[in-house]
């Protein structure tokens, strides 16, 4: 048996999964898929010692309606945890950078308020 070693490889795909019936409308489900798979073969004197595993992420995207005329129209699906986590992390870089801008600002106004300061009261 010839050792062919590790045979890795990405997957990423759309499915589109089974129909369902609602009044005059059929839907169908639309999933991306995204992840590795792979084999692996370490030869024994029996033959045996080979493998295979993959790591798969699943997430909906859309959903496709078609009526009874035939028309389809693809809707989004939107994640509202990805939503919020991202506008989460926005206010956050943006609290650091005003924050930062204004930690950097203060420094040359302070020492302009100080010279104003001491030229007023020399005068």
């Amino acid at each position: 048996m010839a050792n062919r070693g590790a045979d890795w490889g990405r997957i990423e795909r759309e499915n589109v999964g089974g129909e369902r019936n609602v009044r005059d409308y059929t839907i169908r489900p639309v999933a991306r898929i995204v992840g590795l798979k792979g084999t692996a073969a370490k030869p024994s004197e029996t033959g045996q010692g080979t493998g295979a595993g993959a790591a798969l992420l699943v997430k909906p995207v859309a959903a496709l309606v078609s009526d009874e005329d035939g028309n389809e129209v693809r809707l989004r699906v939107t994640d509202p945890s990805a939503q919020a986590i991202r506008g989460m992390l926005m206010a956050g870089a943006l609290i650091a950078v005003l924050g930062t801008a204004v930690t950097l600002g203060a420094r040359p106004l302070r020492s302009v308020l100080h010279r104003l300061l001491e030229q007023k009261g020399s005068d």
